[in-house]
């Protein structure tokens, strides 16, 4: 089976501003000069996805995800020339597989270090007694694809988050060289919080950071964080979703540099914000900091589902973590975009 990846970009307008029409390529239009026709597909031998980009500075892009070829999967990281096709300098022809975990595993995250070296976080699945728990996982590979030996044990580091299974799905990397990723662990009451783990540079874990690099958030009994972003200030913005009695809502948390809940951020560091009819459930899957000025505070805009409409939903909340009503007059928005089964997985200011 061969899998092949699509990526679909919709614009949302937060600031008003004109636009106009060069030549008669309008906005929008599939940009041709990448690989001829806007669009490059790479053909693998297995079951492969890729869940998430990063633009290095030279404009290359790069896309991790998982190819499961057989019983076991394996990260997946693929590097584009600008021009959009492979670029052959990287790994073997601009593609490279890394094992993880005994069992296989996914990387659903990937940034770019100012020194030009990739990161690469997702979960892995370590058979334990019997057992399958999923572990946080991160890759940290040099610019040509090779494993950075300087990094964790060869290049990767496992981490057991929570008392028996933890994924990851979002990563984020300081100013400072320090790595965020966010995900979900099981707790002792096996219910899922949100789990926030930082690194250092050298893939140790920052006992800075909450005594032990580790910070586990229940919000409403089954609660994920999706995705994290840095503030101007150091503090962590984790969003996801918190699932209770009355469904799942978009759930935003906010933490201060050392971990701990950040309390002028809606009191308690956390907020849950219902969308769309009636109470039927929404998650987010993205989040990105909309930076202010002298008049203007920051805001911070999150994206994701509404589930029971099957549309894209929106929000943007005030630095105190209040809806911000200048946005949609309410601070949330749904949109329609097909008519069924819409989606919107990333977030750019």
């Amino acid at each position: 089976m061969k899998n092949i990846f699509y990526t679909a970009v919709i614009i949302f307008s937060l600031m008003m501003s004109p636009i106009f029409a060069v030549a008669q390529v309008a906005p929008g239009d599939l940009d041709t000069t990448f690989n001829g026709t806007g669009k490059s597909r790479v053909a693998l031998p297995g079951d492969d996805n890729g869940s998430a980009l990063a633009v290095q500075a030279d404009g290359k892009r790069v896309v991790a995800g998982y190819s499961l070829d057989g019983a076991k999967s394996a990260f997946l990281v693929i590097r584009y020339n600008t021009d959009g096709s492979p670029d052959t300098s990287f790994g073997i022809g601009g593609k490279v597989l890394t094992d993880v975990g005994s069992n296989g595993g996914e990387a659903k995250a990937v940034k770019i270090q100012a020194d030009g070296k990739i990161v690469v976080a997702g979960d892995s699945v370590n058979s334990t007694n019997g057992f399958f728990p999923n572990r946080f996982t991160i890759v940290r590979y040099n610019s040509d694809g090779s494993l950075d030996m300087s990094f964790g044990s060869g290049g990767k580091v496992i981490t057991v988050v929570g008392a028996h299974t933890a994924e990851a799905y979002g990563l984020a990397i300081q100013t400072d060289g320090k790595l965020v990723v966010v995900g979900t662990a099981v707790n002792n009451s096996s219910d899922n919080d949100f789990a926030v783990v930082r690194y250092n540079s050298d893939g140790s874990l920052d006992v800075s950071f909450n005594v032990d690099g580790i910070a586990l958030t229940p919000i409403e009994g089954n609660d994920k964080a999706h995705a994290v972003t840095i503030q101007s200030d150091d503090k962590i913005v984790a969003a996801g979703y918190a699932s209770g009695g009355s469904g799942s809502h978009f759930a935003v948390v906010r933490y201060n540099s050392n971990g701990s809940l950040d309390n002028s951020f809606d009191l308690d560091g956390k907020t849950i914000t219902p969308i769309g009819i009636g109470s039927g459930n929404s998650v987010a899957n993205a989040v990105a900091i909309q930076l202010g000025n002298n008049a203007q505070p920051d805001k911070i805009v999150v994206v994701g589902d509404q589930i029971a409409s099957n549309d894209c939903a929106v929000a943007r909340y005030n630095s105190n973590g209040s809806l911000d009503t200048t946005f949609d007059s309410d601070g949330k928005l749904t949109i329609d975009i097909r008519g069924f089964s819409d989606s919107c997985k990333a977030v750019s200011v």
